[in-house]
């Protein structure tokens, strides 16, 4: 059965050298320092799904619940251990350790700290919260999270029970859904809101399989009428304004990046399957 034309996405040579790159350029001879190492291909056109579905099986599997949807508004702390324990448990937890913090932490931060502990994935792979060991008093503040390319840190006094959460860097605003020129005024972050956020954000970033699409903001209108809105003010990364959905199995973020961009992601291929078809064009999808 013909299911498409092959076409070459990448060669690496026997160095480190990729193919397009400047240094890359033209054939290179066999044997050489630059010879070829591997290529890679890719088919022309997306397979079909029952064609996919043949190639890779996607079994059907229990997808975490949202339950803890329901403790946002009166109990964020336990809105956080819900989402965490649920959306991980698939995660083999390691050894944690029994170091006392050099600190006293606001009790989201230290629940935060007790799931991370045993499950280093939480503490993020594209942004990322400080661990113990590198709190530090600066100012009578402490610098919890960081951007991964530094344009913000987010800094708390840890002697008060849910502090209010400050901002260093350039957090910027755009918001392509209502067309606001400027943040909400007013707007406080608490530290049991940006851990929830956090956690929620990383988890798509984190996650085996996602789509994403550049959209409009009808399509996001379908995804709100398929998904629940978490019920925050939207979180100001990974851009300003982001906008969180949950669902069982899923979270996606809706945020401003050359024009409205979205990610729908999971631990479990099987919570995508309705998402093979979603009314708009995925840039890149493996549900």
């Amino acid at each position: 059965m013909a299911i498409g034309a092959l076409r070459e996405t990448r060669r690496v040579s026997a160095g480190t050298v990729r193919w397009g790159s400047p240094r890359a350029a033209g054939p290179v001879a066999a044997g050489s320092v630059g010879s070829l190492r591997q290529v890679d291909l890719a088919i022309d056109e997306y397979l079909p799904a029952d064609v996919l579905d043949l190639v890779r099986p996607t079994p059907v599997q229990d997808v975490p619940g949202i339950d803890w949807l329901a403790k946002v508004a009166h109990d964020r702390v336990a809105a956080l251990r819900g989402f965490l324990t649920g959306w991980y448990a698939d995660v083999v937890p390691i050894p944690a350790s029994s170091e006392p913090p050099s600190m006293r932490l606001p009790q989201p931060l230290a629940d935060f700290y007790r799931l991370a502990a045993e499950k280093p994935i939480i503490y993020g792979v594209h942004n990322r919260i400080a661990d113990p060991g590198e709190l530090r008093y600066s100012d009578g503040l402490v610098a919890i999270a960081h951007e991964n390319q530094g344009v913000w840190t987010k800094l708390i006094d840890p002697s008060q029970d849910d502090p209010v959460v400050k901002n260093h860097g350039d957090l910027g605003w755009f918001d392509p859904v209502t067309g606001a020129p400027a943040a909400p005024a007013g707007t406080i972050e608490r530290l049991s809101d940006f851990l929830l956020q956090f956690a929620l954000v990383e988890a798509v970033m984190s996650a085996p399989f996602a789509g994403h699409a550049t959209i409009g903001v009808t399509d996001l209108e379908r995804v709100a009428e398929r998904m629940r809105m978490l019920p925050l003010p939207p979180a100001n990364f990974p851009e300003n304004p982001t906008r969180i959905y949950v669902a069982p199995g899923l979270v996606a973020i809706a945020f401003p990046f050359e024009g409205l961009q979205l990610s729908v992601a999971s631990r479990q291929r099987c919570a995508l399957r309705e998402w093979r078809n979603p009314g708009f064009e995925w840039d890149a999808f493996n549900g």
